[in-house]
């Protein structure tokens, strides 16, 4: 039995499972704490090593409340990745909690979270399949046949990075839309994405626009419009932080980044030539469980 970790930059999550023998897995535990670790443009905030080693008590405390006995797996993505203290500060969580924190490549993470995509049922069903995983700090993008994957790549493209670029307030104008929508659009430009059977979609703005499409549109589904993506990036970017979070009940630390997330994943949908996207939930950490990475 693993615990997976993920340390990004907007939130540390984690999964205790373990392979099923079918190529799933069985879960125990998930948790997701808003720990907001990156500064934006490569920087982290001063008290990173404390969040991160905080967290990961706090994750493999409540972890042993669902098994006494697992291997805690630690890794990190683009917050560290991009940090020039990077180094410094794992050194600093290894102290402080015994846990190593292994800081993935852009190729890794793409392809252990296209991995644990590929888990999902609803994803498996299809032969090609391009996935795409925003974080705070990158956005990752991989297209694969079956479990095989063909080509990926990392942008240096997160909400948060793009939200500390483009929005100097809460409002979210007109002007400063098509300002991100541009650049997206000229770092995909640069990314070669075939035609694939679906789009699959993870990461904290797809699990935001289900809930929204939910709340809005009384749709419960794993498939969301291009359409829809772009109503709720309008929607929202009229809107101060507070009101989104009153009104939808989203947490305070992705509600101010969200308007920029959206915007991105909807460059991405036309970029990828995609009318529709399925979420899952299935990522990078359960293709950290089912890779048996670090071993």
């Amino acid at each position: 039995m693993k615990l997976a970790i993920d340390i990004g930059s907007n939130t540390i999550k984690c999964l205790l499972a373990r392979k099923d023998g079918s190529g799933g897995l069985e879960k125990f535990f998930e948790r997701s704490l808003e720990s907001r670790i990156s500064a934006g443009r490569g920087r982290l905030v001063d008290s990173a090593a404390d969040i991160i080693s905080s967290s990961i008590k706090t994750l493999v405390a409540e972890a042993k409340t669902s098994a006494p006995d697992f291997e805690v797996l630690a890794v990190a993505t683009s917050a560290l990745r991009d940090a020039p203290n990077r180094a410094e500060v794992a050194a600093a969580v290894l102290g402080a909690t015994g846990v190593p924190v292994k800081i993935l490549s852009g190729d890794e993470e793409a392809r252990l979270s296209y991995l644990g995509a590929c888990s999902d049922p609803a994803v498996a069903a299809f032969g090609t399949k391009t996935y795409f995983d925003l974080g705070g700090g990158s956005l990752e993008i991989v297209c694969g046949v079956g479990l095989e994957v063909k080509r990926s790549a990392s942008l240096t493209v997160g909400a948060v990075s793009l939200t500390k670029m483009f929005c100097d307030g809460e409002i979210v104008g007109e002007a400063q839309s098509d300002a991100i929508d541009r650049y997206v659009s000229e770092a995909l430009s640069c990314v070669e994405i075939p035609r694939a059977e679906v789009l699959v979609g993870a990461g904290g703005a797809v699990v935001a626009a289900r809930m929204l499409n939910q709340k809005l549109n009384g749709v419960s589904s794993n498939i969301i419009t291009l359409a829809d993506i772009g109503a709720f990036a309008e929607l929202l970017a009229k809107m101060t932080v507070a009101e989104r979070v009153e009104k939808f009940l989203l947490a305070k630390s992705r509600a101010d980044i969200l308007v920029s997330a959206l915007l991105c994943v909807r460059a991405l949908m036309r970029r990828a030539g995609h009318k529709t996207l399925l979420h899952t939930f299935n990522n990078l950490r359960y293709g950290i469980i089912l890779d048996d990475y670090g071993k």
